[in-house]
């Protein structure tokens, strides 16, 4: 049975950690809302392109298609980094936070040094830094499977493919023999349910 979160010992530093990321989630997207771009609410980005390419816009839609994708780059590179394994304060997590810190200051280098043309490729950074938070935050508590909530589908997508990639370069390294030793974070082909630690996928759930 598993520990309830109040009763973990890293509670307290989990609290704290959560404040933080929720604060500077809110003030990126407050931010680049400012100058009327989305980049972690892949929900009405992707309504907005289908609203832009039925109006024969379609610079601006394959835009928002675009800082999506960035989006679930940024998930994808988190589950590349935390593979399959159960939420524990470690270096992973560390990495993670100082690549998306990276990643915001060279948005805003791009934004105050370059011509207001170029600002464009700020948000494309921004978004694949959102998404390594929003997938982090995802791999500890746990996941879903949503079909109103893009944001959540494409953390969901990015992270499994982030693991899927783990996993192929780890059987690499190991060798065939050494394979069946280790449970590898994806399904087998013919398996009617998805398990691991941080996805869990079963037949019932997808009610579309």
């Amino acid at each position: 049975m598993a520990t309830p979160i109040t009763q973990r010992k890293d509670f307290k530093w989990l609290l704290a950690g959560g404040w933080i990321l929720a604060n500077h989630a809110g003030y990126l997207n407050v931010v680049c809302l400012m100058d009327h771009q989305a980049v972690g609410h892949t929900t009405g980005l992707m309504g907005n392109s289908a609203l832009q390419i039925a109006n024969q816009q379609y610079v601006d839609g394959i835009y928002n298609i675009f800082v999506v994708l960035c989006f679930m780059v940024g998930c994808c590179i988190t589950g590349l980094f935390t593979g399959c394994g159960k939420f524990h304060l470690d270096s992973r997590f560390g990495i993670i936070i100082i690549v998306e810190a990276i990643l915001i200051l060279s948005s805003f280098g791009i934004v105050h040094s370059s011509a207001t043309e170029f600002n464009k490729w700020a948000f494309p950074l921004v978004a694949i830094a959102s998404g390594m938070q929003n997938a982090m935050c995802t791999t500890f508590s746990g996941a879903v499977i949503r079909t109103t909530h893009t944001t959540g589908t494409s953390t969901d997508i990015g992270i499994v493919i982030g693991q899927w990639l783990r996993d192929i370069t780890y059987r690499r390294a190991i060798g065939k023999s050494e394979r069946a030793e280790r449970p590898s974070c994806m399904p087998h082909p013919m398996s009617d349910r998805w398990s691991s630690p941080s996805l869990e996928v079963t037949s019932s759930t997808l009610n579309w």
